[in-house]
């Protein structure tokens, strides 16, 4: 019997902790891909650091970069899974940046709009031209060889075509009016020239400031100016991202917050309903054993229990959710961002059930006492369950969050076993000597009242009985005959010492 009900509050204490611990796991997984995306972007740009290039060389480099980090770390606040790749190809051509949600990329950060518009524009024909002026005479390549290489069919098809074009942000007005102007110009003309005329117009259609997924994820604009400036703090490896406003503390608003928190909330009512199904499921099956048949009142009841334990499972993931984001983001100092998923957890529980207790406590349903002892034991608890989620999470690597689940869970029943066994130690130890180890057990002396009715003792409070003075009477008395008297038995009833309350020991019969 002890060790079921060290079992039963082990898997009442999981069925809280668990949802709520997931919830809090799903906000540092948040955290971290915004940090890594973050991190990542650090990375590449100071992979520049001593380089021998000129910074009008560099800044395109550093454009290629930038997008591609700052839109996934965009994707990653929006929690997102589109990604941006860089290739790093020089074939004629080829794609800048490319993503997982089939957008492809070409960037080019030139003097002028005018001059990164043309770059963007150019068709086959130009390419070729700028091939033969890089080209001895032994090994050029004839037009149609030079397009069947690198796949392209007509003449004046845009070298770039498909691609998103990028330019500086400060130019992408000046670049729409120079490829408008190029139109007109090509539709006056006519006749051949209306297929160098699609080019252009294709090239305006695709002419972009920044990588887009049409979700809502983008990279941050980048002008010519702040890209030779950060190819100058690149060189020096001395890129910083905070310098530019990108931080956790300053990216992550209170409105991404709380979306993730809801998510993480949804996440943690699901847990918790599976867990509080879970052993009703089992008697249900069980009862269909014995009696062939099911308790509906049984699942009723059960169903309705389960629905109040996801709503209150729902308000606790979207709370250590919450409260995991804002920590380990930095916007509640640097003092809490080391604090764990789990810890956040444990502590998000102990804390609303401290609550719900003050409130029973407050309306009688609960002693002070009593929440003393339920809150030690559940703090004991607590520390089983993070001590067996961290073991569960070594033995179990490759299964990030079920096997800190399994772990806690089973630490969660032994610590649970343990303090019962303790517990019942401890009481045994004070009814046989009498110890109140300082307070914590009350040691009551009061004889029971079953035992109070048969020693014949009133157990009422004395009332003050006003007495009327009574005239005495001439009694006649009677002679009576004795008769023959059966004594009854004796009940002998032997009191021991007892538990009679929480921590409180006293007679029992």
């Amino acid at each position: 019997m002890l060790t079921s009900n060290g079992i039963k509050e082990g898997w009442e204490f999981a069925e809280k902790n668990q949802g709520t611990t997931v919830a809090a796991q799903m906000g540092e997984t948040y955290v971290n891909n915004v940090d890594d995306a973050i991190n990542q972007l650090t990375k590449d740009m100071n992979a520049k650091m001593g380089s021998q290039e000129s910074i009008g060389s560099l800044k395109g480099f550093i454009a290629e970069y930038w997008h591609a980090d700052t839109f996934n770390i965009d994707a990653a606040l929006k929690d997102s899974s589109h990604r941006a790749y860089i290739e790093r190809s020089n074939e004629m051509g080829s794609v800048d940046v490319s993503t997982n949600f089939g957008a492809t990329y070409s960037m080019k950060y030139y003097k002028t709009g005018a001059d990164s518009a043309k770059q963007q524009a150019e068709n086959i024909t130009q390419a070729y031209y700028k091939y033969l002026s890089k080209s001895t005479a032994e090994n050029k390549m004839t037009f149609e060889e030079y397009k069947a290489k690198y796949g392209y069919n007509g003449d004046y098809e845009a070298v770039y075509e498909g691609q998103g074009r990028v330019i500086p942000a400060d130019q992408l007005d000046n670049a729409v009016t120079f490829l408008k102007q190029q139109i007109a110009k090509e539709q006056a003309r006519g006749g051949h020239r209306l297929e160098l005329l699609e080019g252009y117009v294709e090239t305006l259609q695709k002419l972009t400031d920044r990588i887009k997924d049409g979700n809502g994820a983008e990279s941050i604009p980048l002008t010519k100016e702040e890209a030779e400036a950060i190819a100058a703090v690149c060189k020096s490896g001395k890129f910083r991202p905070e310098d530019f406003g990108i931080r956790l503390d300053k990216l992550i608003t209170t409105e991404y917050m709380l979306q993730q928190a809801l998510k993480a909330g949804y996440t943690a009512a699901m847990v918790t309903l599976v867990m509080q199904m879970a052993p009703e499921i089992y008697k249900a099956i069980d009862y269909l054993i014995k009696n062939g048949e099911i308790d509906s009142e049984q699942l009723k009841a059960a169903g309705f229990k389960a629905i109040s334990s996801s709503a209150t499972g729902f308000i606790r993931g979207t709370i250590s959710s919450s409260i995991t984001i804002a920590c380990q983001s930095g916007k509640l100092g640097a003092q809490c961002m080391n604090l764990t998923a789990a810890q956040i957890g444990a502590i998000t529980v102990i804390a609303l059930d401290a609550i719900k207790c003050s409130y029973d406590v407050a309306n009688g349903k609960m002693t002070s006492k009593e929440m003393g002892v339920y809150l030690t034991k559940e703090i004991l608890i607590s520390s089983g369950a993070l001590v067996g989620g961290t073991i569960g999470q070594g033995v179990l690597p490759m299964l990030p969050v079920l096997g800190y689940m399994l772990g806690s869970f089973v630490g969660s029943v032994v610590a649970s076993t343990a303090i019962n066994y303790g517990e019942k130690a401890l009481l045994s130890f004070c009814v046989d000597t009498g110890y109140t180890f300082f307070g914590l057990v009350d040691q009551n002396y009061e004889l029971p009242e079953d035992i109070i009715y048969k020693l014949g003792l009133d157990i009422n409070e004395p009332e003050t009985i006003e007495l009327d003075i009574i005239e005495p009477e001439t009694i006649e008395l009677d002679i009576i005959e004795p008769e023959t008297i059966e004594l009854d038995t004796i009940d002998i009833v032997v009191l021991r010492r007892g538990i009679i309350g929480v921590n409180k020991i006293g007679y029992v019969t």
